[in-house]
């Protein structure tokens, strides 16, 4: 196997991190007792919306509602 190294190629932009920053934007808009809806592929979703909330401080609770789609509550601020 030969390896070859190349330069000047463009680094792409991060897809995975979108949506992280977006459920994060969407919990600072959060009051307690709301909920979404959330679609995707279940273990990368539940675990973009984990992080999410503790970055925003936010605890949740989630229920599966289909194979693809996850309802998330904002249980309220997290006391630090």
């Amino acid at each position: 196997m030969t390896l070859e190294i190349e330069k000047n190629v463009p680094i792409p932009k991060r897809k995975a991190g979108q949506a992280y920053g977006t459920y994060t934007d969407l919990f600072n808009k959060m009051v307690e007792g709301d909920s979404f809806i959330a679609e995707g592929k279940m273990a990368s979703l539940q675990s973009a919306i984990r992080q999410a909330a503790k970055r925003a401080g936010v605890k949740i609770l989630t229920r599966k509602e289909s194979d693809d789609k996850l309802r998330v509550w904002n249980l309220g601020r997290l006391m630090k």
